[in-house]
């Protein structure tokens, strides 16, 4: 039986799940994915096992491309167009797409309607980095296309995260004076002194949280931010626990001391 390191694994996956989205609704998925795995076994047998990524892709790329397992002439005509966009030497035109929706977005900026072009040049990023990733393993040059949408989201996603519920509790406790209603204000302390402090509470301790989150939900924390958490590990997360519980300590300090 071929076993695979992680990351060959992976990649396996990803080829399998193209090609069963791209036979759907034309012929068997099942069936395909049975003659794929039936070729790559055959294929690795005679290399040591687990099988690197490398190696897989070396054999995936003489199998061919997840999409050309049925005929052109029998899929949908937006399935044509989609792999007239991907596949081949005109394989650069997604990316170039996605960097003109990008320009054109940030142009229309001043008159409101330049975020929607943007939000397209993000998911057509999206798709490129997908289909690149599952045929090549990289973007090669085509990131200096691709990532500007991709990065811009992921840092706005990124931002939002880290805000989260802080955001509006700030709102109410500061804006609205909530935290005066609930908490008593040490005598001595001002009152900036004891919203900073409530504050730095709010944000430590959301961000513990959300480090918890983020441990649990990895895969998907990467995929919302591609490409900046492409390297994400748990361990990483661990980095946020300490920042959370660092500037939660400080506010609780900052309160206990007056």
């Amino acid at each position: 039986m071929t076993t695979f390191t992680a990351d060959a694994q992976q990649l396996f996956d990803r080829y399998l799940q193209t090609v069963r989205w791209s036979v759907r609704g034309v012929a068997d998925p099942e069936e395909i994915e049975r003659d794929v795995r039936e070729h790559v076994a055959s294929a690795l047998e005679p290399e040591e096992q687990p099988v690197s990524s490398q190696t897989l892709r070396e054999v995936l790329s003489r199998l061919g491309d997840p999409w050309q397992w049925v005929a052109p002439e029998d899929l949908p005509v937006w399935r044509r167009i989609v792999m007239r966009f991907s596949l081949g030497p005109e394989d650069w035109r997604l990316a170039y797409a996605c960097f003109g929706l990008t320009i054109l977005g940030m142009l229309l900026m001043p008159v409101g309607i330049g975020i929607v072009f943007l939000i397209a040049a993000y998911f057509l990023g999206r798709a490129t980095y997908a289909m690149t990733m599952d045929r090549e393993g990289t973007l090669g040059p085509r990131r200096w296309l691709v990532y500007p949408p991709l990065v811009f989201f992921s840092l706005a996603m990124a931002m939002a995260l880290l805000l989260g519920p802080v955001a509006p509790i700030l709102g109410w406790g500061i804006g609205e004076r909530g935290f005066e209603k609930i908490f008593q204000i040490p005598a001595r302390m001002s009152l900036d002194a004891f919203r900073i402090a409530m504050a730095m509470i709010a944000f430590g301790s959301w961000w513990i949280a959300l480090s918890g989150l983020v441990a649990i939900f990895t895969r998907a924390a990467k995929g919302l931010l591609v490409p900046l958490a492409g390297g994400l590990r748990r361990v990483h997360v661990l980095w946020l626990t300490g920042l959370g519980a660092v500037v939660l300590g400080i506010g609780w300090y900052t309160l206990a001391a007056w």
